[in-house]
């Protein structure tokens, strides 16, 4: 075979090799990406699913059915909207986001205000969101899809067809196999399911996920180590454009800080969370359930440190909304009771920090207490 010829063969192997993988990735489409932008995927299917893509493309689609939108981190996935339609009279859909972050709430909010016809938007903020404006990961499902940006899709979509095929032949070769993940899709209006867990012993997952890192979360917390707080600037900007958005175009705006269990406050707890909170509150009055309530103290309450169930949810809801009254959760704060809150909660700090120095640990309360609100 001549040099020319080797040539010819060589780039026409490798031609159709290139076509053959990017073949695997469109029809395997490990990130649900070609069936979201087809309209085939309306909902998180797996873990791999790109769940940005997947809930703009949806409501781009069916923008019509809702009037109200939850934006948030994974921790919101618990958000039940059929709480949120009941005691509102809207039709909500939850359109959370794994490793949320103010960058999307931002373009996602706009996205949202500019695809529907919003009457109320609620914002979920986790306190460790303090830590970073953007997804710390590399992965594709944390990008700003093309369809909310206003990006090239060509580009984007070319980016899905020449990502490693070993994703996509696996799974091409379970569904001929007639296999399938162990994974509960998300519910048709955003909600995530959470069947999973409540499937699971309580006891269970209390020892082996929610206090896996008990210890070292308390040694961090009250040690006063430094926090990291990288996107406080950022997130403040954030959500002042948010609510600058919804006010012009008269759509209600509410915000909640979602419940915290004692290990997550490790993250952000001490001085310069309680200026962001001051700052939250300058821009917006904020619904914060952070605190140190009993309900954050009941491991019972969380399937892993960072994230709550239906259950919470639905009382931080109920009471935002006036639909149940509970003193001991949840504070709504405004520049009138700010300080005094802080000071509060301060104080409450300086409690588990005098407990932890002469005990060596916190206390938790236990699966009986009342505060356990799954019983």
């Amino acid at each position: 075979m001549s040099y020319k010829k080797w040539i010819i063969v060589t780039l026409a192997f490798t031609l159709v090799l290139c076509v053959c993988s990017m073949g695997l990735n469109y029809y395997g489409d490990t990130f649900d990406y070609f069936g979201a932008m087809a309209g085939k995927v309306d909902r998180i299917t797996s873990d791999k699913g790109y769940t940005r893509v997947i809930k703009a493309k949806y409501i781009e689609r069916n923008a019509d059915q809702y009037n109200a939108v939850v934006i948030g981190g994974s921790k919101a996935g618990a958000i039940d909207t059929e709480t949120l339609n009941e005691v509102t009279g809207l039709q909500f859909y939850n359109s959370y986001f794994t490793s949320g972050c103010f960058r999307d709430y931002l373009a996602y909010a706009d996205y949202y205000l500019d695809t529907m016809k919003l009457e109320e938007m609620v914002l979920h903020i986790s306190s460790i969101e303090i830590n970073a404006y953007e997804p710390t990961g590399s992965s594709k499902m944390l990008d700003l899809p093309a369809v909310v940006t206003g990006e090239s899709k060509a580009k984007e979509a070319f980016s899905f067809l020449i990502v490693n095929v070993d994703e996509s032949a696996k799974k091409i070769g379970k569904q001929l196999l007639g296999k399938s993940d162990d994974f509960y899709e998300d519910k048709i209006d955003g909600t995530r399911d959470l069947k999973k867990y409540y499937s699971l012993d309580a006891e269970e997952i209390v020892s082996s996920s929610t206090l896996m890192d008990y210890d070292i979360e308390m040694d961090t917390l009250c040690l006063e180590q430094e926090r990291d707080t990288d996107a406080y600037e950022d997130n403040l900007l954030a959500l002042e454009q948010i609510k600058e958005m919804c006010d012009e175009k008269g759509v209600k705006f509410t915000v909640i800080v979602g419940a915290s269990f004692i290990g997550e406050k490790a993250r952000y707890e001490g001085d310069v969370f309680y200026d962001y909170l001051r700052d939250i509150v300058e821009i917006t009055e904020v619904y914060d359930f952070s605190g140190f309530y009993d309900v954050n103290l009941n491991p019972y309450n969380f399937y892993n440190s960072g994230h709550y169930y239906y259950e919470v949810a639905d009382e931080m809801i109920r009471i935002v909304y006036g639909d149940k009254e509970n003193t001991e959760f949840g504070t709504l704060l405004n520049e009138d009771n700010i300080d005094n809150y802080i000071t509060e909660r301060s104080a409450a700090y300086d409690k588990i920090l005098e407990e932890y120095n002469s005990t060596g640990s916190v206390e938790l309360l236990g699966r009986e207490d009342t505060s356990n609100l799954c019983r």
